[in-house]
């Protein structure tokens, strides 16, 4: 148990730099095992790809180098291919602290690969506005882009266009915005034409090309 609360200070420490932009990467760092006993020779992090792979390795470069002095052991950070990925890779042992949005936590937890170590908080958005304000919130929310100048003015104006999504298990990017449309009699899965895209900065660069 003295272990992991290490990696948990010193992640608190380190967290506030990797600014993770994505509407869907709301995170936590979770364990692999809830032995006290477990020990790793060397310690693996992954990331759902919420953003670039290659941002999100490079601004998680100064947790590794943190975590790598105070635990004394390597430290490897890499982004999993997909959001379910990292379920499995955290399940079967290949990796031991997973960020997670809420959806893979869940599925994590109900397998019994993970529990919450940290939880991620960042300056809420007041609304409507979006103006950034200095509370720190554990919730975060959803957007639909379009092009500067759209005929789609608001959600009614979606059915039968084109519309890019993430990951069937992303939070912000799948699951939530589905279901309030839903909620407000848009089925998009029926009605529109569904493309996923990789993460999040994919989603906006295909709407602008």
């Amino acid at each position: 148990m003295k272990f992991w609360k290490r990696i948990a200070v010193a992640g608190m420490a380190t967290i506030a730099a990797l600014s993770l932009a994505a509407c869907g990467s709301k995170s936590s760092s979770s364990s692999t095992s809830t032995s006290n006993s477990y020990t790793p020779k060397s310690l693996n992090i992954q990331f759902v790809p919420s953003s670039n792979a290659n941002t999100i390795e490079a601004k998680a470069k100064p947790l590794a180098s943190l975590l790598k002095k105070e635990l004394g052991i390597p430290v490897k950070v890499t982004v999993s291919t997909d959001y379910n990925s990292i379920v499995e890779a955290m399940k079967s042992k290949q990796v031991d602290v997973g960020f997670l949005p809420p959806d893979g936590y869940v599925q994590a937890h109900a397998q019994k690969a993970a529990d919450v170590l940290l939880m991620a908080q960042r300056f809420g958005i007041k609304q409507p506005g979006g103006k950034s304000t200095d509370k720190l919130v554990d919730s975060y929310r959803s957007m639909i882009v379009v092009k500067k100048g759209s005929s789609i003015k608001s959600w009614k104006d979606l059915k039968n266009k084109k519309i890019a999504v993430q990951d069937v298990t992303s939070s912000a990017g799948y699951i939530w915005p589905i279901a309030e449309l839903s909620q407000k009699g848009l089925d998009i899965v029926k009605q529109d034409t569904l493309v996923t895209v990789k993460d999040h900065d994919q989603g906006v660069m295909s709407v602008l090309n």
